[in-house]
C-alpha cells in the first residue's frame, strides 16, 4: 500500500513541478510559511510560541478550506490567538492558491490520498508479492 501512495505521490510531484502556479506556491511558501510549519509541512516544534503552528502533512483540511485559512488567518475559525495571521492584506487570491497547490502537491497524507482515490473513483490493490517457482 505504501509503495502504491508513494508512486501516486510522485506523479502528482512530477505533474506539479512543471506549473508555473506550483513553482510560485513553492517560492511563497519558502519565503514565507517555512519557518513556522517547516520544509516538508513537518511544523517546527522548536518554534518559541505557546501554541504550536500545524503539521501541513497531517492536515484534513479541504482546498479551499486551506485557502480561507491562510486568507483570513486563524480568527476565520474562531480562534482567540494571531498563531496564524491573515496573509490576504500582503497576497492576492492567486498567490494564496499558489502555496495550496504547493502545500497539497509537496505534503501529501495518507488521509488525503485516500480521499482523492474515492473522489476520482481510483482502486489502489496492494501488491502482493508473487511465489518462485
Amino acid at each position: 500500500m505504501q509503495k502504491i501512495i508513494l508512486l501516486l505521490w510522485i506523479s502528482v510531484c512530477i505533474h506539479a513541478q512543471g506549473n508555473k502556479s506550483f513553482i510560485l506556491g513553492q517560492s511563497l511558501y519558502e519565503k514565507t510559511c517555512i519557518s513556522c510549519h517547516g520544509a516538508k509541512g513537518e511544523g517546527n516544534p522548536s518554534i518559541h510560541l505557546v501554541v504550536k503552528p500545524k503539521r501541513l502533512n497531517a492536515s484534513l483540511l479541504t482546498q479551499a478550506q486551506a485557502i480561507k485559512m491562510i486568507a483570513k488567518g486563524s480568527h476565520y475559525w474562531g480562534a482567540y490567538s494571531d498563531i496564524m495571521p491573515a496573509f490576504d492584506v500582503i497576497y492576492n487570491d492567486e498567490h494564496i492558491e499558489a502555496i495550496v497547490q504547493y502545500m497539497y502537491s509537496s505534503f501529501p497524507t495518507e488521509e488525503r490520498v485516500k480521499k482523492i482515490t474515492k473522489e476520482l473513483n481510483i482502486v489502489i490493490t496492494p501488491l502482493t508479492k508473487q511465489s518462485k517457482k
